[in-house]
């Protein structure tokens, strides 16, 4: 319920952030805009700066993104393609720029094609320029959340040694050196080049760090090494025995025998 309630409270800080941060940059290009304007007005063009007027053009021309900028700025968070983010900036420069081209129409300003050709580029242009916005000012929160989500999908790297007892010592061995491994009581007992150790650990948990290409369950208390089966004997019954090449015999259940079926191609196999 904790849980729930935290991941609730950054979903509406992160909505509360977007809604600041686009009215924000929507109301620095309105200041901007105008603040050109009149600058240009008072030192190029020599004229009187109308302000009034000034900031009539400003938000007919850029109104439409006090509610756009901060939708953009969300739905920019996503790591959609370059080619999609593209077919993005084109229709949202031109729904952005269906408003003063409205209003050309309404008052006979310009012809269609020259408020296409004079709004659209500027709109699309301020799009590609929120998507990189959106993407220096992600929140960390959310950048955390993803690096969170690729590591989840990266599947654990298996280890390349186990720590196990040797008499009244421990030390590590080679899972490569492995030949077989049988459940005894609590431990697990293991042979590695002919030696014998002993593991504290359940067989399915140890079965779990092994390569399964490499090793095969062939007994609820035995697992061995595929390479070193020698031949399988199977009974009519289902169960059966597998040969090691060391010499050594374990038995096979019915169970485990479609386990077994993967690997049968290195080993020989009888009926009796």
């Amino acid at each position: 319920m904790a849980e729930g309630s935290s991941s609730a409270l950054r979903a509406i800080n992160h909505t509360s952030f977007e809604l600041r941060l686009g009215l924000a940059a929507w109301a620095a290009l309105i200041l901007g805009t105008c603040t050109y304007c009149l600058i240009h007005q008072t030192f190029v063009s020599a004229v009187n700066p109308d302000v009034a007027r000034t900031v009539t053009l400003a938000l007919r021309e850029w109104g439409a993104w006090a509610l756009l900028a901060p939708w953009l700025l969300r739905t920019f968070r996503d790591p959609a393609a370059w080619r999609k983010t593209l077919l993005r900036c084109v229709w949202v420069g031109l729904l952005a720029a269906s408003l003063p081209i409205a209003i050309d129409q309404l008052t006979d300003e310009r012809s269609p094609g020259s408020s296409l050709a004079l709004f659209w580029p500027r709109n699309f242009g301020l799009a590609f320029a929120l998507f990189l916005v959106a993407r220096v000012f992600s929140p960390p929160v959310e950048r955390l959340a993803s690096s969170i989500t690729a590591l989840a999908s990266t599947p654990p790297e298996k280890p390349s040694t186990l720590l196990v007892s040797k008499g009244a010592d421990q030390c590590l061995i080679q899972i490569d050196d492995i030949q077989r491994l049988s459940a005894a009581g609590n431990y697990v007992d293991i042979c590695a080049r002919g030696r014998r150790y002993l593991m504290c650990a359940t067989l399915s948990d140890l079965e779990a760090k092994l390569p399964s290409e490499h090793f095969v369950r062939v007994h609820r208390s035995h697992i061995v090494r595929v390479s070193e089966i020698d031949r399988i004997r199977i009974e009519r019954s289902g169960s059966g025995v597998v040969h090691l090449r060391d010499g050594s015999m374990l038995a096979i259940s019915k169970g485990y025998r479609a386990q077994l079926r993967r690997h049968q191609g290195t080993a020989r196999q009888t009926v009796h």
